[in-house]
């Protein structure tokens, strides 16, 4: 504690706070207090969205996948795409949690190669508290992305699709694979563009 503030001084302040002629330092008092609470928020909100906060599982999954953390993480937007029966769907309609979304095409061929695997995976991420959402951007819609469901035995898999160019736009999506990583608070922590290495 400072010299000019010492232990005295401190519970003569507090006395004359709670006293009759401490009107003015009981209000400078609700001041600090309020500022001190105004000061905790922030650094929370900061904490949330500076910061890339990520269970152990899924940063065990980032590595495996080659994954490079974001120094900032950033909000994934609402996107919306249709689901198998092809009613719209979005980000909202899914609880919140740790989350992969994979953007595929069947026309992509890495992207072949790399959904057998996730249909194989996809029960383990399950069990380790982690989504997987992947999106196909097949122009001709949800029965594309069937036939080669069926065609591969894609049988975990859940199936979404976008057949336009929003979901691509809105995620900023170049090539094909692409994995986003996003945190139980909806924020993007890392990316990887292209075929995952060893599967």
């Amino acid at each position: 504690m400072p010299r000019y503030l010492n232990k005295n001084n401190w519970r003569q302040l507090l006395r004359r706070m709670y006293s009759g002629n401490g009107k003015a330092l009981r209000s400078l008092g609700i001041i600090l207090v309020l500022v001190v609470g105004i000061i905790g928020l922030f650094n929370n909100h900061t904490t949330l969205t500076s910061r890339p906060t990520l269970s152990e599982p899924l940063a065990n999954w980032m590595q495996k996948f080659g994954v490079k953390a974001l120094e900032k993480p950033r909000a994934i937007p609402n996107i919306r795409f249709q689901n198998s029966e092809g009613n719209e769907v979005s980000l909202q309609h899914f609880p919140p949690s740790e989350r992969l979304i994979l953007i595929w095409a069947t026309w992509c061929s890495p992207c072949r190669e790399e959904v057998p695997y996730f249909n194989r995976i996809i029960e383990e991420l399950k069990s380790q508290g982690i989504q997987l959402i992947p999106i196909s951007v097949d122009e001709e819609g949800v029965a594309k992305v069937k036939q080669f469901y069926e065609a591969h035995r894609i049988d975990h898999l859940p199936l979404y699709n976008d057949s336009g160019i929003s979901t691509l736009e809105t995620l900023n999506i170049g090539p094909i694979p692409t994995l986003i990583v996003v945190n139980e608070h909806g924020y993007e922590i890392g990316r990887r563009i292209g075929r995952i290495p060893g599967i």
